[in-house]
């Protein structure tokens, strides 16, 4: 049982670590996804491969490109959009209660 101290009982902390595991995954799983997923889809890729398409990725990343931005960012807005919808969806409930 963790107690109040712990630091994964602080909200921030908490949220901080959700942001930072979501940012990992956007960076890491995500355009493997998009990569292979394009690939199936529009045939073979441009370039040399998968890790010609990350250094773009991380190029763009780094000249601050907003759509590369929301592309890396996307797990955790669709995440905040599902903790939204969930609160709308509770808040409808008790109205017609």
């Amino acid at each position: 049982m963790p107690s109040e101290t712990s630091l994964l009982a602080k909200p921030p902390i908490r949220e901080l670590l959700l942001f930072l595991v979501l940012l990992l995954l956007g960076l890491t799983v995500l355009p493997f996804a998009v990569f292979y997923v394009g690939e199936l889809v529009f045939g073979s890729y441009g370039g040399d491969g998968f890790g010609h398409f990350v250094e773009i990725l991380l190029k763009r990343l780094a000249s601050a490109d907003r759509f590369v931005w929301l592309l890396v960012l996307s797990p955790y807005i669709v995440f905040q959009l599902f903790r939204i919808t969930r609160i709308a969806w509770r808040l409808a409930g008790q109205q017609q209660d």
